[in-house]
């Protein structure tokens, strides 16, 4: 279990806690020991070994504990449901301080236009950044006038190489 920074809902304050944990150790002792009182002044909400309906599935259970809400079938799998929805926004709203580089690896590439040298974002296989110089392409490939793009592989190799390893495989102008 990951612990990360929280934030208290009762106080506002920061604090470390699991994905569970939404009240900081002051307010959580707070809301136990207000819990407790109500406990002592009502009793008993669901006697134990009494009858009850699992929330999910409906289905009737024999109650083993005070917070059971599911039947031994339904339980296990939405409390990690539970736990994967909240890690999931968590996950969502801390993203870029988790796990830098893995964001940085999913960004999408540029690349450089083979007709007119410009940089665009990469979607799929293209070659070229607009539809005009997709065009000029296909035209200098059926007139065979001379105008050769760049291989794709090599465009990607220039870009994405490291600094020492483009200058030694660049030609010196």
């Amino acid at each position: 279990m990951a612990i990360y920074d929280r934030i208290c809902r009762e106080c506002g304050k920061s604090f470390q806690g699991g994905p569970r944990a939404w009240y900081c150790p002051e307010c959580r002792k707070l809301r136990e020991k207000a819990r407790a009182a109500r406990y002592r002044k009502d009793g008993y909400q669901r006697p134990i070994g009494s009858t009850d309906y699992c929330r999910h599935c409906g289905k009737p259970y024999i109650v083993q504990s005070g917070l059971q809400r599911y039947c031994k079938e339904c339980g296990e799998e939405n409390s990690k449901l539970v736990d994967r929805r909240q890690s999931i926004d968590y996950y969502r709203q801390h993203k870029d301080a988790i796990n830098p580089r893995r964001n940085e690896r999913r960004r999408v590439p540029e690349r450089i236009c083979v007709i007119c040298g410009k940089m665009f974002r990469l979607r799929s296989r293209q070659i070229t950044c607009s539809e005009q110089c997709r065009k000029e392409a296909l035209e200098s490939k059926k007139t065979g006038r001379g105008l050769t793009p760049l291989p794709v592989a090599l465009l990607t190799i220039i870009l994405l190489a490291p600094p020492a390893l483009t200058a030694r495989t660049r030609r010196p102008p």
